[in-house]
């Protein structure tokens, strides 16, 4: 257990702040004046033109002040003047007006800095939605250990390229994924060395992430990185030290293997993952109620077999920098879009002491 670390939460909702500020091109006035604004579904989101900005936007209400003092964007207690009845997400709201701007919320690695570490569930569920945004998969262990048999020295050139570019990204999405990498290999094999392998990467995307553009766009940008910076190496010392400790669940997901080698989406992909999978007959029951493919007739594959799957394996592993630029947004945050975006609001009563 440990304490709620508010301060360190602080940091992300500047991080959104200064997304917001790069990507309007504006100053902290701008934004106010007009990307807090109601979304208009006639017109399309046009900065300084539509929807009409504040004018002068001194009366612009402080709604990026907030932010950047650290309070979270991503709540609905925010209230319009022009409809004072009615309360709306600030978070959800720019997302309409800067599509890819929640993603810099981090909302994935929240529970790290709440007062007890999240379970090794959430990291699976990180990495699993994190990748298949991305158009990737993780390889498990047991098909991992069939490829390593076969091409050992090209998947290690593959695990570790795969990894470079996720570390050169330095996105969010990027970010959020090395750290669930990192989580599970340190659970399963507290302090080894590809545990550690994966904490310099998480380091070295930290250090690019903080260098990136939207940090030097003016001074309030220049101060909310340290805010920023602190929040993401705050996670990074819970994961350290309190990540191995977290309790296994009854109903685990397949084991990642001991080196993430990342593969691209191709046809029969999975069916190709289950044949290298079954070729190390772990675990057996996993394989032999599988219908036939086009790659694994029998429950045991033949060395041909596994060949061949390995192969295509590998070539998806061998992607370029640019493939992962490029991804989904986020599906919790459209499921979220997709519902009603302004709320009535609740007045709290205080009881009278008499």
């Amino acid at each position: 257990m440990r304490a709620p670390d508010s301060a360190a939460l602080r940091g992300f909702p500047r991080a959104w702040f200064c997304r917001a500020l790069w990507e309007y091109g504006g100053d902290l006035a701008d934004l106010n004046a007009q990307l807090a604004l109601k979304p208009d579904p006639e017109h399309a989101f046009t900065a300084g033109t539509w929807p009409l900005p504040y004018y002068p936007r001194a009366i612009a209400p402080p709604f990026f002040d907030r932010a950047l003092a650290g309070r979270n964007p991503d709540n609905w207690e925010w209230v319009d003047r022009a409809e004072s009845q009615r309360c709306f997400n600030l978070f959800l709201r720019v997302a309409i007006h800067l599509p890819g701007s929640e993603d810099w919320l981090f909302r994935s690695l929240h529970p790290y800095l709440r007062s007890t570490p999240p379970s090794i569930e959430h990291a699976h569920k990180l990495l699993n939605s994190s990748l298949q945004r991305l158009g990737l998969r993780v390889l498990p262990e047991s098909a991992l250990e069939t490829v390593l048999r076969l091409e050992p020295d090209r998947s290690r050139e593959l695990v570790q390229r795969g990894v470079d570019h996720l570390i050169h990204a330095a996105h969010p999405i990027h970010v959020m994924t090395l750290f669930a990498l990192w989580h599970l290999a340190h659970w399963e094999r507290p302090y080894s060395t590809h545990a550690e392998e994966l904490l310099i990467a998480c380091c070295a995307a930290l250090r690019r992430f903080m260098s990136r553009p939207e940090f030097q766009v003016n001074d309030c940008a220049r101060a909310a990185a340290e805010h920023v910076e602190n929040s993401l190496w705050e996670i990074r010392r819970v994961i350290l030290h309190h990540g191995f400790r977290v309790p296994r669940l009854e109903n685990m997901p397949d084991r990642i293997g001991f080196l993430p080698l990342l593969v691209r989406n191709f046809d029969d992909r999975d069916a190709a993952i289950a044949c290298a999978g079954a070729g190390t007959a772990i675990p057996l029951t996993d394989f032999m109620c599988h219908k036939p493919t086009p790659y694994r007739h029998y429950v045991f594959p033949t060395e041909q077999e596994l060949a061949v799957v390995t192969d295509l394996l590998l070539k998806a592993a061998d992607f370029a920098e640019s493939d992962i630029l490029v991804y989904d947004r986020d599906p919790a945050v459209l499921q979220e879009l997709s519902e009603p975006l302004e709320r009535p609001v609740v007045r709290k009563r205080v009881a009278a002491h008499l």
